[in-house]
């Protein structure tokens, strides 16, 4: 039997944390049915592996996880598919340059650091960068105040530190990882190692572009941005009707 795979974004496409029932209707049962035919549903995500493992807790069982943004991937069981790190150096100047700010995160091992208090569960503080030797660093996430604004300072990062570094306009969050790397090249990893005949994404923002255009069948929401829209290859309601195409 040709292997199937759907490769979801997590905030705002599959979770919303901020809603009281944070999945939508039919969404989980939908998935479970998938992985009862055979297919494979994994998450593509900026989220650390704690991250994900805290919020969606037992709700979903993902056979892949694609993480910051593509730079760390793993199988189901955890085991490493693919990965690729940032120097503490380069992390630290980006940081220096744009995200000296509260609300800026680093990814590193499994989790998310942060230079000030914790605001959500899961984050660990540091005191300083050097707190950080020795640790696989996967990138840095920012707030940058509006959705015009994580664009622009996508596009200044992505021209300034673009042999080193790629930087991606997340709504109003800004996610920078390695070079030539993306949920697009996650996808690719998951494709390959698994075995994927068809793969199948759906995300809502900017950062998903890369494994929209990358996969075999892709899905956005009409709230999306119209260049989103425009990378995906079906509008859909959910990631329940989305599964209904594989």
């Amino acid at each position: 039997m040709m292997k199937k795979a759907m490769a979801s974004d997590f905030d705002n496409t599959l979770y919303f944390m901020f809603l009281d029932e944070p999945y939508r209707k039919g969404d989980r049962e939908a998935i479970r049915a998938f992985q009862q035919a055979g297919g494979l549903f994994g998450v593509s995500t900026g989220r650390s592996l704690r991250g994900v493992r805290q919020a969606a807790r037992e709700d979903v069982r993902f056979d892949f996880y694609i993480l910051a943004t593509g730079a760390l991937v793993l199988d189901g069981n955890l085991q490493v598919l693919m990965k690729k790190t940032v120097s503490r150096d380069c992390v630290e100047e980006i940081y220096d340059r744009y995200g000296r700010r509260a609300d800026t995160v680093i990814q590193a091992n499994d989790t998310v650091y942060t230079l000030t208090p914790p605001k959500f569960p899961g984050q660990t503080r540091i005191m300083s960068f050097a707190d950080l030797a020795g640790s696989d660093i996967y990138g840095i996430s920012f707030y940058a105040g509006s959705d015009e604004a994580a664009q622009s300072i996508a596009r200044d990062i992505q021209q300034e530190y673009g042999t080193t570094l790629t930087a991606y306009a997340n709504t109003s969050v800004v996610d920078v990882v390695g070079s030539d790397c993306s949920k697009g090249t996650g996808l690719a990893a998951v494709k390959e190692k698994l075995a994927i005949h068809t793969m199948g994404a759906i995300g809502d923002s900017y950062n998903d572009t890369p494994m929209l255009k990358a996969a075999d069948i892709s899905f956005t929401f009409s709230y999306a941005p119209e260049p989103v829209q425009q990378a995906a290859g079906h509008i859909v309601s959910s990631v329940r009707e989305a599964l209904s195409y594989l």
